[in-house]
């Protein structure tokens, strides 16, 4: 039996979450190159399992588009209180700024754990099966030394200096860590890094002021990739926003993330023991970054860290594929 869903407040000018664009609501978000791929699965197995109602019938409420502090947010989680029926927001956006509905949950990925309102509930960034784009998950075996890849946006001095002068502090926060947190693992000498660091945005290759470099994309794209599967650890911490989109893909791949937590919120995190599935490192023992990852690291046996891979290739595609996310997010929703 599907569960009913009633959007509200849909405009059909306005691009659309996933999940409603999937069951016909609104726009479907634009996808191309190598995102094109990212919903097939959402897209083919939602009307399979929800469908769109009018209010009196629907299991719950969602709104359809990015949630804000607007009228027609609060009217519908009104609304949906007043039949006593659930209601669900989604908001992807890097601000970190807490969310307070008057009513129902709102799903996020950048968020402080601080800050985090009794409302807000953390969402996974969507990645793309990239294990699919490199002929399929195959786990590493283990070698004496970890290895540790990061193939990203670091920027520049200059660039960072910039970004403060702009009042982009949460950016230049990010670029700062990531920076810092390089340079203390190729100081390590019981540790393999991979790094390529990317001065500029997709390495240039998607630019506000020309169109993208179809050639520097593939590229750009390729040596991720590569990066990625040939890693045993990569080191994931947020960017802009209080998240780290790069775990996620790391997941994806079956490697595991060396994870830098600067009080972040993880989805699902009742249910799911995230410390068994990645290196788990606070922001402030940053200093031993390295460290942390060796003893991890020599606490598995080869056959352990084989098993580590599959449980984070698992893990992805059981809970955090936007089919599988969706569908958690749902029955949670809907059984209260």
């Amino acid at each position: 039996m599907t569960i009913a869903i009633h959007f509200f407040g849909a405009e059909a000018d306005r691009r659309s979450i996933p999940l409603a664009a999937a069951l016909g609501v609104g726009q479907r978000p634009e996808s191309s190159g190598a995102d094109r791929h990212r919903y097939d699965r959402l897209n083919a197995e939602a009307p399979l399992r929800w469908r769109s109602a009018d209010e009196a019938s629907a299991d719950l409420f969602v709104y359809p588009h990015i949630y804000s502090a607007s009228e027609i947010c609060y009217a519908g989680a009104e609304r949906a209180r007043q039949l006593g029926k659930p209601c669900v927001f989604f908001r992807d956006s890097d601000d970190a700024s807490p969310c307070a509905p008057p009513y129902g949950v709102v799903y996020r990925e950048s968020i402080l754990a601080t800050q985090m309102t009794a409302a807000e509930r953390a969402l996974p960034a969507f990645a793309d099966d990239l294990a699919r784009e490199t002929g399929g998950f195959q786990p590493r075996d283990k070698q004496e030394l970890p290895s540790v890849g990061f193939c990203g946006y670091v920027g520049s001095t200059w660039r960072r200096w910039l970004f403060k002068l702009q009042g982009r502090s949460a950016k230049v926060l990010g670029l700062e860590l990531r920076s810092r947190s390089l340079a203390i693992l190729e100081r390590d000498a019981g540790v393999a890094t991979h790094f390529i660091r990317r001065t500029q945005f997709w390495g240039g290759a998607i630019s506000r002021f020309r169109g993208p470099d179809p050639d520097a994309k593939r590229r750009v794209r390729e040596e991720y990739l590569e990066n990625l599967v040939g890693s045993d650890y990569i080191l994931c911490l947020r960017g802009a926003g209080n998240f780290s989109y790069r775990m996620y893909e790391t997941l994806a791949m079956g490697r595991i993330p060396l994870f830098v937590n600067t009080d972040c919120a993880l989805p699902f995190d009742d249910t799911i023991d995230w410390r068994r599935h990645m290196v788990w490192v606070e922001q402030a023992d940053l200093p031993r970054l390295g460290e942390r990852l060796r003893e991890f690291h020599a606490a598995l046996s080869p056959a352990e860290f084989v098993e580590r891979q599959r449980a984070n290739r698992r893990l992805w595609e059981e809970s955090l594929r936007p089919t599988e996310c969706y569908q958690r997010i749902i029955e949670r929703a809907v059984a209260g």
